[in-house]
């Protein structure tokens, strides 16, 4: 095994324009394929991440050094290469007669190096890092984070002295985002409230994974009780909104328990917000840090 190789970025690491291309998938457990360019991955889903990275610079002999180095986002917290029934495992595909070694970094913006222990990486061949690699029994990798815009950067050192030196394709770009599936609407509003005086509630819209899906702009319909009022009968969302929306005056004529009913025409269920307690001369308000 090749001693952990020098960390590229970032005091090693100069930008540039060798001719080192990925190509970038990710499968979930359903099946779904996602590529690049343009890809997005939905935030909470599990599966496998297949980087693909092909050769177009030189010949590449015993020492060089590909390294992919990540911004703005987390792929796993640790990867193994050694237990493929673990989360996360990694594993290395190549189409190339040279020796090649997979090394992880944890806890580092350096995800992971690719070493040329022995023969010629050639012009023209390929390898391919798997995360999340299934056949062996792993649960696959899950995609982080609610939404954002990931970027890798690759780095290659020729001959393993420690320079790095950045890729024509930098940065390399993908976004994770929500699924476009509403899966729950939740609408949240005080535990504890006066006779006749406002408050507010708020209501979000969830995928799956209880991302906030924040490209919705269908219609919602609430199922309003009885002496509860400042609340219209339907609220369409606007882009906007971002997923979420706050209604700032409503109020309750009367004392009691009042649950407040909203449904959207994309899901078959009607969903309840937590009860509201309302009294005339409430002994105590319950705000933020409740759990309803």
């Amino acid at each position: 095994m090749a001693e952990r190789p020098v960390a590229a970025y970032p005091g090693n690491y100069t930008p540039g324009d060798l001719d080192i291309r990925l190509e970038m998938k990710f499968t979930d457990l359903e099946g779904n394929v996602r590529k690049s360019p343009c890809l997005e991955v939905v935030t909470g889903d599990a599966g496998t991440w297949e980087l693909r990275f092909e050769n177009h610079h030189a010949d590449l002999g015993p020492g060089a050094i590909i390294t992919l180095v990540r911004f703005n986002y987390q792929i796993a917290s640790d990867m193994p290469s050694d237990h493929p029934g673990k989360r996360d495992h990694c594993s290395l595909e190549k189409k190339t007669l040279a020796e090649l070694e997979l090394v992880t970094w944890k806890d580092s913006v350096n995800l992971l190096s690719v070493i040329v222990t022995s023969g010629q990486f050639r012009k023209g061949e390929s390898f391919t890092v798997m995360v999340g690699e299934r056949t062996g029994g792993s649960v696959g990798s899950e995609v982080f984070w609610s939404a954002t815009n990931g970027t890798f950067l690759i780095a290659l050192d020729t001959t393993g002295t420690g320079a790095f030196v950045g890729v024509s394709g930098n940065p390399f770009e993908f976004e994770a985002v929500a699924h476009h599936q509403v899966e729950l609407l939740r609408l949240l509003g005080p535990s504890v409230a006066k006779t006749g005086e406002t408050f507010r509630l708020h209501l979000g819209i969830y995928d799956r994974n209880r991302n906030i899906i924040e490209t919705y702009t269908g219609q919602v319909d609430f199922d309003i009780p009885e002496g509860l009022y400042g609340l219209p009968s339907s609220y369409q969302f606007r882009s906007e909104d971002k997923g979420l929306k706050i209604f700032d005056h409503v109020a309750a004529q009367g004392s009691g328990v009042y649950r407040i009913g909203v449904s959207e025409a994309t899901s078959s269920e009607t969903f309840r917000s937590n009860p509201t307690l309302v009294s005339d001369s409430p002994d105590a308000y319950v705000y933020w840090g409740d759990v309803h």
